[in-house]
């Protein structure tokens, strides 16, 4: 009776297994879903690859101010780390440009890799 009580046991762990863990992940599924709501969340392919701030003390950061009469800027920074342990930073900015609801704007971009550990 122990023995069957341990066969079936073993049967059904081991038919719960998925095998479709196994299945790599797109690189556009790993990014967080579309808001419109000010989710604080950031993501975009980046050279075909997922990036996604993450680590540090503020990997993701969002100003949009007006400074001492030279007008307003925007700034949209990530950060991460590699896999080899680089830093690497993602920055959309705006110079002296007032943002206004259903517009579109042009964002300058930087890509800087600190190659330093």
């Amino acid at each position: 009776m122990k023995n069957l009580l341990f066969l079936l046991l073993t049967f059904f762990t081991l038919s719960c297994c998925n095998k479709d863990d196994d299945k790599p992940i797109a690189e556009i599924d790993k990014l967080p879903p579309v808001t419109q709501t000010g989710a604080n969340t950031f993501g975009c392919l980046l050279d075909g690859q997922a990036f996604l701030p993450s680590g540090g003390i503020n990997p993701l950061d969002c100003v949009y101010q007006f400074v001492n009469g030279g007008g307003y800027y925007f700034v949209l920074q990530g950060s991460k780390r590699d896999s080899a342990n680089n830093s690497l930073f993602l920055a959309l900015s705006t110079e002296n440009v007032q943002i206004f609801a259903n517009q579109s704007y042009i964002f300058k971009n930087q890509f800087y890799t600190d190659r330093r550990t």
